[in-house]
C-alpha cells in the first residue's frame, strides 16, 4: 500500500480506535473486578442493604443445570460471565429492563438489517418473556440478551455457518464486549464487529434499502424472519444474505495490489489502494471441473508455455480420440512423455492397449499460438495445479455463460495483464516483452514483489452503484441458505 493513501488512513484511523477501545475495556475490566472486589467482601446482608444498593438486588443462580441457563447458543461462556459477576444480572436496573437491554431487543428485532434473522437471537422468548413482572422471568431475559448479544457479535465477526469454537476465547471476548457496553452504545459495539470490506458495506447498504422500500406487507414479513415467500424480493433479500455471509467469512486482506476473481460474475479485476487497476472477462471451470476457491500469489508468469495436459482430460478425453486418429497428436502439437519425462514416438504405440487405469504417459502441448494455454500462463502455487492463462478460443469471451474450463482460468485480457505486471515487478520492459510476443520467444518473466490473488465464488454485488445478481453456477448458495435459514436449533 502507497503511503498517503485513503486506505491507509482509514486502517491507522481503525487501528486507533480500536486501540482506544481496548484502552477502554482494560480499565473496565479492572474497574469491574475491584467492584466485584468490593461486593463479595462487604459484610452487609441483602436483607439488612438498602433497596437500591448493589446487594439487595436480585442474583441468579449459581447452578449450571438452573432453567435459566438452558437453550443457549453458549451456555459455557454466559454461565462463566455470571460466575465472574457473582450471578448479578447484567441487562437489569432495580430489576427492570434498562435502556441497553431495550436497545439490544431492537438490534434482535431488527438482526434482518445485518442479514441474520431474529429468531436466531430468541426473539420469541424475549419479547414474550420481557413484559413479565417475576424475577425468574426476568432474569432469564437477562441471560438470553446476554446469548444474544454474544451471538451475534460472534455471527458479524465470524459469519453464522461458521461454527468454529474457542470456549476459552469467547469466554475473554464475551467478558470484553460486554464491558465494552459501559462506554459504547450496543449498536456501536455490534457494529465494530462487522467486516470493514467496502463491498460487504455496499451490500449491506442494498439491503437496507431493499427493505426501506419494501411494500408494508413485504417488510413486515422479512423483518419478522420470514424467509420462504414467492416473491421476487424474498429471492434478491436472500441473495444478498448469502453473500453478506461469505464477506464475515472472508480472511484476506485486501491492501495494495492484488487480483480478484469472482467465479459467478465471469470476472477478474485487478485491484491498486481500492481502485479497479485492470478488469477483464474470464472463463472458469464448468460444473464437475469447478474452479477452486484458495488465494495465493503470482511468482511469475511464462510467455509461450507448454501445456502438460492433466491426466484426467488425456485419459477421458483425449485417449478415445487418438485410439481413432494418432494424426490428432501431430495435428495439434502434442508430445508424449514417458515416466522420466523423454520424448516418446507416438507411432511406435499401440494406443488400442491403453487404458485409463493403465497410461504411462504424459501428454505436452508444444509452445505456440495454437496452444490451449495461448501465449500466457501465470503461474501460483496451489494444491490444486490451477492457474490463469490465454487462450486461443478467443470467441468464448463473447459467450454470456463461461463456465467452460476444466478448472483454471482463461483470461481475456492476458496481455494487458502481462504488461502491467512487467510495468512494475519486474527487471524486463515492456519493449522486451512485446519482442518476446513477437518472435516466439519462450521466456519465464518473476515477479517481485508477487501479486495476491483471491479466487472467490460471491453471487451478487455492487458495481456502479448497481446490485447485480449472478448464476449460482454450482449451486453452492444452497449450501448456506440451509445454513442460514434451516438451523432450527436457536429458534
Amino acid at each position: 500500500m502507497k503511503t498517503g493513501t485513503m486506505q491507509e488512513k482509514r486502517r491507522y484511523s481503525t487501528r486507533l480506535g480500536t486501540a482506544f477501545r481496548l484502552l477502554c475495556i482494560a480499565v473496565l475490566i479492572f474497574s469491574a473486578g475491584c467492584q466485584r472486589n468490593l461486593t463479595t467482601t462487604s459484610s452487609t446482608t441483602p436483607e439488612q442493604a438498602p433497596e437500591n444498593s448493589v446487594v439487595a438486588r436480585a442474583t441468579l443462580s449459581d447452578d449450571a443445570g438452573h432453567p435459566v441457563y438452558q437453550n443457549l447458543r453458549n451456555p459455557t461462556v454466559v454461565f462463566t460471565f455470571y460466575s465472574n459477576r457473582q450471578f448479578q444480572p447484567f441487562w437489569l436496573e432495580k430489576n427492570e429492563l434498562s435502556k441497553k437491554a431495550k436497545a439490544m431487543m431492537d438490534q434482535i428485532s431488527s438482526a434482518r438489517r445485518y442479514g441474520f434473522l431474529p429468531q436466531n437471537y430468541h426473539a420469541r422468548e424475549i419479547g414474550q418473556s420481557a413484559i413479565a413482572a417475576d424475577q425468574l422471568t426476568l432474569m432469564r431475559v437477562d441471560v438470553l440478551l446476554t446469548d444474544a448479544f454474544l451471538s451475534m457479535a460472534k455471527d458479524l465477526n465470524n459469519g453464522r455457518s461458521n461454527r468454529r469454537e474457542n470456549a476459552r476465547a469467547d469466554s475473554i471476548k464475551v467478558v470484553n464486549l460486554i464491558d465494552s457496553l459501559s462506554i459504547l452504545s450496543v449498536d456501536a459495539v455490534l457494529e465494530a464487529q462487522e467486516p470493514i470490506f467496502d463491498e460487504y458495506k455496499k451490500l449491506k447498504m442494498a439491503l437496507n434499502d431493499i427493505l426501506d422500500s419494501a411494500a408494508s406487507d413485504n417488510q413486515t414479513l422479512l423483518l419478522k424472519g420470514v424467509t420462504r415467500d414467492s416473491s421476487e424480493i424474498f429471492r434478491i433479500v436472500q441473495a444478498i444474505e448469502v453473500n453478506l455471509e461469505r464477506w464475515r467469512m472472508e480472511t484476506a486482506s485486501l491492501d495494495g495490489t492484488y487480483a480478484w476473481v469472482n467465479i459467478p460474475a465471469y470476472m477478474m479485476y485487478v485491484m491498486e489502494n481500492d481502485k479497479i487497476a485492470l478488469e477483464s472477462r474470464v472463463i472458469v471451470g464448468k460444473r464437475g471441473n469447478e474452479t477452486p476457491r484458495f488465494s495465493s500469489d503470482i511468482e511469475c508468469f511464462t510467455v509461450f508455455p507448454y501445456w502438460y495436459v492433466p491426466r484426467k482430460i488425456s485419459v477421458q478425453e483425449y485417449l478415445p480420440i487418438i485410439r481413432k486418429d494418432t494424426t490428432f497428436l501431430s495435428r495439434n502439437n502434442f508430445d508424449v512423455l514417458d515416466r522420466s519425462g523423454k520424448i516418446q514416438d507416438h507411432s511406435l504405440i499401440d494406443w488400442r492397449k491403453l487404458t485409463p487405469g493403465n497410461f504411462p504417459y504424459t501428454l505436452r502441448q508444444r509452445e505456440g499460438k495454437e496452444n490451449s494455454l495461448g501465449v500466457l500462463k501465470f503461474v501460483f502455487d496451489n494444491p490444486y495445479a490451477v492457474f490463469v492463462h490465454d487462450t486461443n478460443a478467443k470467441r468464448l469471451f463473447k459467450n454470456t455463460m463461461r463456465a467452460l474450463s476444466h478448472g483454471c482460468i482463461r483470461m481475456e485480457k492476458a496481455y494487458e495483464f502481462a504488461h502491467y505486471l512487467v510495468s512494475a515487478r519486474s527487471k524486463i520492459t515492456n519493449e522486451m516483452l512485446d519482442k518476446y510476443l513477437k518472435t516466439d520467444k519462450k521466456a519465464t518473466v518473476s515477479l517481485v514483489p508477487s501479486v495476491p490473488i483471491h479466487i472467490r465464488y460471491f453471487t451478487c454485488d455492487v458495481r456502479n452503484e448497481k446490485l447485480t445478481l449472478y448464476e449460482d453456477i454450482y449451486r453452492e448458495d444452497r449450501k448456506l441458505i440451509l445454513k442460514l435459514y434451516n438451523d432450527e436449533e436457536f429458534y
